[in-house]
């Protein structure tokens, strides 16, 4: 069973919308209370969703 996340989806897209707007990681990791590295997983994680599936035909 996998560990329970720090951030709600909410709370992280909203990282991801302030990283994308220019806010440093260490500025949105602590206010919202987590590691440098929890925002970089949340960051490369929505990106990975966003791109496009490749169809496998």
């Amino acid at each position: 069973m996998a560990r329970p996340r720090k951030l709600t989806p909410l709370e992280e897209y909203a990282a991801y919308g302030l990283r994308k707007s220019g806010v440093s990681y260490a500025e949105i990791a602590h206010n919202n209370g987590v590691s440098v590295r929890t925002i970089e997983r949340i960051i490369k994680r929505i990106e990975i969703d966003k791109k496009p599936k490749e169809s496998g035909v």
